[in-house]
């Protein structure tokens, strides 16, 4: 399972740190931003099934769900905007 370290860095601003089992990056920062109604997911992830369950662990330690998050990816040096 993966695991996340989940650290609040400013007032609704949230790093999830989400660990990388056996790879030497070790671990990868997505943040979490909460908002009013809406909160913001910056993933900048593997698409790896431990790396997701980390992500989730981390956004409900943070005090967030799916059902209010958009995401903002990033991708080498793309990005796309989605709701999750």
């Amino acid at each position: 399972m993966g695991e996340s370290v989940v650290e609040q860095v400013k007032e609704n601003i949230y790093r999830l740190g989400v660990t990388l089992p056996q790879n030497p990056l070790r671990e990868l920062n997505s943040y979490l931003i909460r908002g009013g109604e809406r909160d913001l997911l910056i993933d900048t992830g593997f698409r790896r099934p431990e790396c997701r369950e980390a992500l989730m662990a981390g956004i409900t330690e943070a005090g967030s769900s799916t059902s209010r998050i958009d995401v903002l990816l990033k991708i080498g040096r793309a990005s796309c905007r989605e709701r999750v």
